[in-house]
Formats: C-alpha cells, structure tokens, sequence
C-alpha cells in the first residue's frame, strides 16, 4: 500500500511542479500517515488514489491557493493532523 500511495503522491507533485512551479518533499512521514488513512487495505490502488482525494489534494489545492508565491512545501503531522509547512 505504501509503494502505491507514494506513487500517487509523487504524480500528483510532478503535476503541481510542472505547472506552478513549486517544489514538494515527499517523505516517509506523509506516506506513513496516509496509510494510517485507510480503511480497507484490501482495495490496494483504489483505497490510495481516495485517501489521496480526500486528505492531501484539498490542503495542498488550499495552500497553493492561499500562497501562491511559495516555490518549497514540506509536509508535516502534527498532533494528528497533516499540514504544510
């Protein structure tokens, strides 16, 4: 499952770079909590492409959005929670 979220993540980071031109650090961190996501580890693909939907695109759409002249973002958990640092 973590071999599959990462490979989500990292397509949709080289969309954002190529087209913002911003810079994303993908870390074991944000792959090990999106894990934690799921419910059902048994739908392999289609379990990670909708935590990705659900929990990373909304904040990393919002951030871009609320900075957009920020060129570097780090993903952190903190008590719980992803944000972008």
């Amino acid at each position: 499952l973590k071999d599959i979220l990462r490979r989500e993540i990292e397509a949709i980071f080289g969309r954002v770079q190529g087209v913002q031109h911003s810079a994303f650090e993908l870390t074991d961190e944000l792959v090990n909590w999106l894990s934690k996501q799921t419910n059902d580890v048994e739908e392999g693909a289609r379990m990670a492409r909708r935590v990705v939907e659900r929990e990373l695109i909304p904040l990393l759409s919002q951030t871009l959005l609320d900075k957009p002249q920020k060129r570097k973002w780090h993903f952190k958990v903190k008590k719980g929670q992803l944000k972008v640092v």
